[in-house]
């Protein structure tokens, strides 16, 4: 049996739990719409850690990338390394080249070349 206590712990715990969401940049860039960003103090102090980091001590806040500049290309070679794509499996030429081969009709003409054909 549920209990009015224990039914406004459930409420009260969900409640509780925070939103965790995607976080916002140190700092905001200009927006051509928008405008100026609206500077927090975090966001003035954060540039002015930038800005010392940068003159001061001679290194630059970047943001590095461990992916190679090939990623695509080295997935696609992965997926298809062990397994035959859809085109290996099924060439072109078994299809007959479209929808123009595949679509016949009476005398044997195709949608390719039938426009006005049973015009009076």
């Amino acid at each position: 049996m549920i209990t009015v206590e224990m039914l406004y712990n459930k409420i009260m715990n969900s409640i509780k739990k925070p939103y965790v969401g995607v976080p916002a940049p140190d700092v905001l860039e200009d927006d051509p719409w928008f405008g100026p960003a609206v500077k927090s103090s975090k966001t003035l102090a954060r540039e002015a850690e930038m800005v010392y980091n940068k003159e001061v001590k001679g290194t630059e806040d970047t943001v590095t990338s461990k992916e190679p500049e090939n990623i695509h290309q080295l997935i696609y070679e992965m997926a298809t390394k062990n397994v035959a794509t859809t085109l290996a499996l099924n060439p072109p030429e078994t299809f007959g080249g479209g929808s123009e081969q595949y679509h016949e009709g009476p005398g044997g003409w195709t949608s390719g070349n039938g426009m006005g054909q049973f015009r009076d």
